[in-house]
């Protein structure tokens, strides 16, 4: 039916929480720090923990300065050990890493996503990973899907990120 979920695939802290719909963990994806390649003080050397305590750049669909806001980005920044002194909220991603590139401070991804290949970016890997789920609905062809999900499983456990920490030589 229309607004319904078949299958989707997503980072476990978007899972919609209501009821008709099952899940699985399907793979891990390691958390990943990016700081403009340019950024004051990045060397070869640098690592994730010397940037901990720098801007984040928290992308959120809520204006800037809720309180919200801060709160999920606080706990987040917990969450993969940051202690950020402050957070810069954008309005989207696309935003927040354009302020990341114009060096506003550092974002967190993971090593699934495409800003990773920019060489925009200095890529600092980090000890922190998130769960990648399945999520579909009870109705649809639980065989089809659980084949679907073992495919994706298999096909996820096979790639290899080489997620390269590059910063100023």
């Amino acid at each position: 039916a229309a607004g319904e979920i078949e299958l989707a695939v997503m980072y476990e802290r978007f899972q919609p929480h209501q009821s008709g719909l099952a899940s699985r963990k399907i793979a891990d994806s390691r958390h990943v720090m990016l700081v403009a390649a340019d950024y004051p003080g990045l060397t070869r050397a640098t690592v994730w923990q010397d940037l901990r305590h720098e801007p984040l750049v928290f992308d959120s669909m809520e204006e800037s300065g809720s309180a919200k806001v801060q709160r999920d980005a606080r706990a987040f920044s917990a969450r993969v050990g940051l202690e950020p002194h402050s957070v810069v909220s954008r309005r989207n991603r696309e935003s927040a890493y354009t302020a990341v590139e114009q060096g506003v401070g550092v974002i967190v991804t993971t090593e699934m996503n495409r800003a990773i290949g920019s060489a925009s970016f200095a890529k600092l890997p980090m000890d922190s990973s998130e769960a990648i789920i399945a999520v579909w609905n009870e109705r649809a062809d639980e065989r089809l899907i659980k084949r679907y999900i073992a495919a994706l499983t298999r096909e996820l456990a096979e790639i290899s990120f080489d997620v390269e920490d590059a910063g100023k030589e």
